[in-house]
């Protein structure tokens, strides 16, 4: 079977098509696949400061309910470090 010039032609196209809309894509995936692991990183840094807040949280009731107040704060030293560092990505993102 001859393959026609219009045929290969046709093919050429396609594929070529098929290539420009995958190195467009790329970039996009990748920025995607960055921001999904950044967000992991941070609810794992985050994740044992707001066990502990949670604690926190129920005794606290428990002391107002008892009408007591302790005064105890909760941790957001690890809440800070991520926003300032989520602050410093965006910035450099944009420029």
């Amino acid at each position: 079977m001859r393959v026609t010039n219009s045929l290969l032609f046709a093919a050429i196209i396609v594929f070529g098509a098929l290539a420009l809309t995958a190195n467009a894509a790329y970039p996009v995936f990748k920025e995607r696949e960055a921001k999904e692991k950044l967000a992991h990183d941070a609810r794992q840094i985050l994740s044992p400061e707001s066990n502990r807040n949670t604690e926190l949280l129920a005794t606290i009731e428990k002391d107002f309910q008892a009408g007591a107040l302790t005064g105890a704060k909760f941790e957001v030293a690890a809440w800070e470090t991520i926003s300032r560092a989520a602050c410093c990505w965006a910035s450099t993102a944009t420029s």
